[in-house]
């Protein structure tokens, strides 16, 4: 059983919480100050769990009420929350075997057998004790898309037979074109930030946590941003060239990695002593805290300070060489003004904060500025916020750590100079907002601009139909008089006639040639050639008459007469943009946009500008001729995600159905094999890696656009409160310090009830992360409906029981692990043992291992 501990002391607790009937503590003191920290952002979830109705049943005391000793009926013993009332077993009074099968089978995370669901002591002990986790970007979110965020615009078929179609195609992106036919320099796609997290633990812990020594360790060491993969040089071999550590999810991920590693309020422990000097505001560093920048030491880091300040001179001073920072990244910066040198972080182009001496400073082409070493890089940040009512700017203060989460220490403050008593507050480490660069919507080569149809422009008070619409700024509609109409089929037919016995072309069309095509419902249409990659034989064509773009290879594109050129019959679909607030079209918009189409229903075209004609592009409001109505409102409403329409009832999330992991779904694998994205490798040593099969469709939209999407609910006046999950139940999670959010479920609350730290398992992603319960949001069907999860877990068959450093290296290369951990792996007989968990065969993968 869970002892009766109070969660803010620790001493013996008699009472429980009067609200959730669930927190133990010793007295009203502890309550009180618990309350202010911590349990009012939770206390309502755990009342609402407790009494069963979804309400919260009135509180016997306010936490600023008189100190009076709650009343309160005894209780049984403290179980884990949330655990279904038939799982509340004492487990010390029950063999291992009885323990309920189906949560120790449930997500199969790094270091499991996935056929017995029991922990591999010996294959996931390295990654247990490496991590302590998340889905950077991504992941890396940067990073990960991050790794986060929709970085092309995508085209890709869907089969009609009457016209092209527009889609999403996953290939476009990921070509490089020349505008002289050659192809370029391969180029790294641009990242994605995902989740997998800073600080993980890679084994999955059974629903009561275990009192295992790796456990303790697991719990209390903190993992903070991605590293370098660093090469190991295997023992007593000097022939062996070195070897690289198979990459572990604190290597890769995120994407944007933070250097250094961690600050000096990550290193130390509850009830360490750091000294403090308040030095600027938050606000005026470029934080979102409302608290101040301060210098933090620590007789531990004394040394390290020193060098800094002694022979990182020195070092910089022999670097002759000049270097040129990217956004994120840190160097050494000459400050004129002192003539020393100090660590920065790149927040722009002309701008850097001093990561030892909680300042910015302005970057300008005279600096001197050079490459930050590895020696230094290692050396943990001495810049930290607080927050604190009481601080004020210049004080020097002595912080004892009280309580330490994640990525948030609370600390008792009191004055150095005077010793008076301040209060309390919070520390957490200094992350000023940087300003990448927004990506690129395509890797263009260098040289003219890509060509575009000649359109013609759009009448105010017209009747138009719609051709086509991808996305709201760019929907394509031409004239619905009898004319234009002639002219259109006229094209069609001609153009569908001359390609059934025309001959491909020989030669490599140029850039911006007018060419016939033919799609993949069999027809043939004209189209515009953008781009050109003759050596992979594929041309990049925007179909004049639909506007959809695709890639075509040289077989299926022929010349175009003279007759059907542009001169001769220019364009009659022109592109207009529609005025309205959504961003994201849905499914339910994409399927009145295709009745629309299907229907030749006339529309009246209304210039937002007022102006009589418009060229094309213009913004334009649409509107059903026949019963006035509003395609974009009708749009913008069907694109308004349910939780808005609630906020503006003014209803609270709280009240929501509960979805739990069960209620997930989940891609499936062919059994004969595919290709597989590889997503995460933290527990490559235990023999399973997570990801998704290759040109999977859904992989854009649940790794670019769903966390987009998670991110306007959770910053919105109804999505911004924490929330507390049951056990298994799905939620939105964050993966500190990295902004983006992914979808997770509850493994556990770390510390049981009133806890203020829980692991997570990142669904899309694959791996498990220890995070603070304020970074947790109530999940919504929005982000679940239609949106199974993307990775599953693969347990690779004739792995090697202990592979060596040497195996392990080889295997990450075998798999072509970049810097976010993504990789690609050949898989076949998948054999599903449970939804999103399956044994394959990696025969070349076992092969490279053993050299």
């Amino acid at each position: 059983m869970n002892s009766r501990a109070c969660v803010s002391c620790g001493g013996h607790a008699d009472a429980f919480c009067a609200r959730c009937g669930v927190t133990p503590y010793c007295g009203p003191r502890c309550q009180r100050r618990d309350w202010i920290h911590r349990h009012r952002a939770v206390c309502h979830n755990l009342a609402r769990l407790t009494n069963g109705e979804g309400q919260e049943p009135a509180p016997t005391s306010a936490p600023d009420a008189p100190v009076v000793e709650p009343v309160v009926p005894p209780v049984a013993p403290l179980r884990r929350p949330y655990s279904p009332a038939g799982q509340n077993v004492n487990r010390k009074q029950m063999p291992e075997q009885d323990t309920d099968d189906r949560q120790q089978k449930r997500f199969f995370p790094p270091g499991t057998n996935a056929r017995s669901g029991q922990h591999n002591s010996n294959r996931g002990r390295q990654g247990f004790n490496n991590r302590g986790n998340r889905p950077r970007d991504n992941k890396s979110q940067d990073s990960r898309s991050q790794d986060n965020r929709p970085q092309h615009s995508r085209a890709q078929y869907n089969t009609s037979t009457r016209k092209p179609q527009t889609q999403q195609a996953t290939e476009t992106a990921e070509e490089e074109w020349d505008i002289s036919g050659k192809q370029q320099p391969e180029q790294a796609e641009p990242k994605k930030q995902s989740p997998t997290a800073v600080n993980q633990s890679p084994v999955k812990q059974s629903p009561v946590k275990q009192n295992s020594q790796a456990d303790k360790q697991a719990s209390s060491e903190v993992k903070p941003a991605a590293a370098e993969v660093k090469a190991v040089e295997p023992e007593k071999s000097k022939d062996t060239k070195k070897i690289v550590k198979p990459a572990t999810l604190d290597d890769v991920t995120p994407a944007r990695k933070i250097v250094p590693k961690k600050c000096v309020i990550d290193l130390l422990s509850t009830g360490d002593i750091v000294m403090l000097s308040v030095d600027n505001k938050a606000s005026e560093c470029k934080s979102k805290s409302r608290g101040f920048v301060c210098l933090s030491l620590h007789e531990n880091y004394e040394s390290e300070y020193q060098a800094l300040c002694d022979d990182y001179t020195a070092d910089c001073e022999a670097d002759t060489a000049k270097y040129t920072p990217n956004p994120g990244e840190t160097f050494s910066y000459l400050n004129p003004e002192e003539g020393a040198w100090y660590r920065a972080r790149c927040l722009n182009p002309t701008l850097a904060a001093l990561i030892d001496s909680s300042k910015l400073v302005t970057l300008t082409p005279k600096d001197n500025l050079k490459r930050l070493s590895e020696k230094y890089a290692n050396i943990p940040e001495f810049c930290c916020l607080l927050e604190g009512d009481k601080v004020q700017m210049g004080n020097n203060l002595k912080c004892t750590i009280v309580t330490k989460a994640t990525e948030v220490c609370k600390v008792s403050i009191e004055n150095a100079e005077t010793g008076a008593v301040i209060g309390e507050g919070e520390v957490s480490r200094w992350l000023p907002v940087v300003d990448y660069p927004a990506p690129a919507a395509a890797p263009v080569a260098a040289g003219p601009t890509i060509p575009e149809v000649p359109r013609p422009d759009v009448e105010n008070n017209s009747k138009v139909l719609l051709v086509e619409m991808t996305e709201l700024k760019r929907a394509f509609v031409r004239r619905a008089d009898a004319a234009s109409q002639r002219k259109y089929d006229s094209v069609l037919h001609g153009v569908a006639l001359y390609g059934q016995e025309a001959t491909p072309m020989k030669e490599p069309p140029q850039k911006g040639q007018v060419v016939v095509a033919k799609f993949v419902d069999g027809m043939h249409y004209r189209a515009l050639c953008k781009r050109t990659n003759v050596k992979q034989n594929k041309y990049l064509l925007e179909y004049i008459e639909f506007g959809n773009i695709e890639i075509a290879t040289l077989e299926n594109i022929y010349p175009c007469p003279a007759e059907f050129n542009l001169s001769a019959h220019p364009a009659e679909a022109s592109i207009v943009s529609l005025q309205g607030g959504a961003t994201v079209l849905t499914d339910a918009a994409t399927q009145y946009i295709e009745k629309l189409k299907d229907s030749a229903t006339e529309l009246l075209l209304t210039i937002c500008s007022g102006s009589k004609t418009a060229p094309s592009g213009a913004e334009v409001k649409l509107t059903v001729a026949d019963t006035k109505e509003s395609v974009n409102g009708k749009i913008e409403e069907l694109c308004t995600p349910d939780w808005k329409k609630l906020e503006k009832s003014g209803g609270d999330v709280v009240e929501t159905a509960t979805l739990m992991y069960s209620d997930l779904t989940f891609l499936k694998l062919p059994e004969t094999g595919c290709e597989i994205e590889v997503m995460d490798i933290s527990s490559l040593e235990g023999a399973i890696v997570s990801g998704y099969m290759k040109g999977e469709p859904l992989a854009k939209k649940i790794l670019e656009d769903l966390p987009i999407q998670m991110e306007a609910y959770c910053n919105s006046d109804i999505g911004r409160e924490p929330y507390l999950p049951k056990f298994e139940e799905l939620c939105v999670a964050q993966c500190p310090p990295y902004p983006q959010w992914f979808r997770a479920v509850l493994c556990e609350q770390v510390s049981g009830a009133g806890g203020d730290e829980a692991r997570v398992c990142y669904v899309d992603y694959g791996n498990v992360d220890v995070v603070s319960v304020n970074v947790l949001r109530k999940m919504l069907p929005d982000f679940v409906k239609d949106l199974p999860a993307l990775s599953a877990h693969l347990e690779i068959r004739d792995f090697p029981k202990d592979p060596t450093q040497e195996m392990l290296a080889r295997a990450v290369e075998y798999m072509k692990i970049n810097d976010e951990g993504r990789g690609v792996l050949k898989v076949s007989r998948c054999e599903q043992v449970e939804q999103g968990l399956y044994l394959v065969d990696a025969p070349g993968l076992i092969a490279a291992m053993k050299g």
